[in-house]
C-alpha cells in the first residue's frame, strides 16, 4: 500500500488512479478522460476569467421606459398649467426645460448606477462590485456555493438577457443576483461546472442543482 500524494489517502501500489480523490498519480502515464466526465481538478491550475462586465441597459429597460415615458409628460403637463394660470413667458419656458432637465439628469444618474455595477466570474470565485462614489466588491468563493440558477422573465427572453441567482454558505453573503448577463446558456454551465469542480477539490459533499 501507498499514499495518494494528493489526499493522502491509502491505495494500491499499482494503482494509476486514486479511487478517494480521482485524481490522477504523477508517476503513471496519463489517462484519456471519458467524454461526459468531469477532469479532476489540480491544485496549480490558473486562474481563468469566464465572464467580466456590467449589466446590459436592457436589464435597465423598464427604468429607462419610464423616464423616457413621464418626462415629456411631465413638461407637456407643466406646460399647461403655465399656459392656464397665465403665467409669465419665463416661467412657461421654466416649465418645460425643468422637467426634461430632471429626466436627463435621471438617465444620465441609471446609465452611471448600471455602468458602475460589475461583476467577474472566474474559475475560482465570484466576484461582485458595486457603488458610484463609494465602492462595494463581495467576493464569494465557488466551493462554497451550494446553488445556482438561471432564471428569464418573458421580457427577458424578448430581450435577451438573463439572471443568474448564486446561493452561498457564506454567512456574510449568502446570496448574489447576477443581472442582465448575455442570454447565453454557456456562461451559467461554465459557472456550474466549475463550482463542481471547486466543490470536489475541497472535498464538499452535496450536488449543485
Amino acid at each position: 500500500m501507498k499514499k495518494c500524494p494528493l489526499c493522502a489517502e491509502e491505495i494500491q501500489d499499482e494503482a494509476i488512479k486514486c479511487k478517494h480523490c480521482g485524481s490522477m498519480l504523477s508517476d503513471a502515464p496519463p489517462v484519456a478522460v471519458p467524454a461526459g466526465v468531469m477532469a479532476p481538478p489540480h491544485p496549480d491550475e490558473d486562474k481563468q476569467l469566464l465572464y467580466e462586465g456590467s449589466p446590459s441597459w436592457r436589464a435597465y429597460f423598464s427604468s429607462y421606459a419610464l423616464i423616457g415615458l413621464f418626462t415629456p409628460l411631465v413638461a407637456a403637463g407643466a406646460e399647461w398649467a403655465a399656459l392656464r394660470y397665465g403665467l409669465a413667458p419665463l416661467y412657461q419656458a421654466l416649465a418645460i426645460l425643468v422637467p426634461l432637465a430632471l429626466g436627463v439628469v435621471a438617465f444620465f444618474v441609471t446609465s452611471l448606477v448600471r455602468k458602475a455595477s460589475r461583476v467577474r466570474l472566474t474559475n475560482r470565485s465570484v466576484e461582485s462590485e458595486a457603488g458610484v462614489f463609494s465602492k462595494r466588491i463581495e467576493v464569494m468563493e465557488l466551493w462554497r456555493i451550494r446553488d445556482v440558477r438561471y432564471r428569464q422573465s418573458l421580457l427577458d427572453r424578448i430581450l435577451g438577457i438573463a439572471h443568474i441567482d448564486v446561493y452561498s454558505k457564506d454567512v456574510t453573503t449568502p446570496y448574489l443576483e447576477i443581472i442582465g448577463l448575455p442570454a447565453s446558456r454557456q456562461i451559467f454551465e461554465k459557472l456550474r461546472d466549475n463550482i463542481e469542480i471547486q466543490r470536489q477539490s475541497k472535498r464538499v459533499m452535496g450536488l449543485i442543482e
